[in-house]
């Protein structure tokens, strides 16, 4: 996370499981024009192991991406932040017999929704 504020952002970062349930929440003290990286295994306790997904909130605005890798065969990727809306781009995508790509989609309201993924060629 980076603070482009002069004054010191106070962030909850809440890590929720795959079915939306509350497991955790850390609070990050990021200073006034600085930055902070955490490996969520520094952040929550082994409650919080396996897969879903994380809220970053903050009293003021802070820019935040999501880091993750594969220990066992190597590899890494990175997610922007993302503020909620009714559409997203993704500037970029492969699939081959050598890379992929994943996606992963969080609904933010209480109400069921149904979500359309396009691919297009260059």
């Amino acid at each position: 996370m980076a603070n482009p504020n002069a004054s010191q952002a106070s962030v909850d970062v809440s890590a929720y499981s795959s079915t939306g349930s509350l497991i955790e929440t850390a609070n990050l003290a990021v200073p006034g024009h600085g930055k902070v990286a955490s490996l969520v295994s520094s952040l929550f306790s082994a409650a919080a192991a396996g897969s879903g997904w994380l809220k970053v909130s903050s009293d003021v605005p802070v820019a935040a991406f999501d880091l993750y890798g594969d220990k066992v065969h190597g590899g890494i990727g990175a997610l922007p932040g993302t503020e909620g809306g009714s559409s997203q781009i993704l500037p970029h995508f492969v699939h081959s017999s050598r890379w992929w790509t994943g996606i992963a989609v969080v609904n933010l309201g209480n109400s069921a929704t149904s979500v359309t993924i396009k691919a297009y060629s260059p």
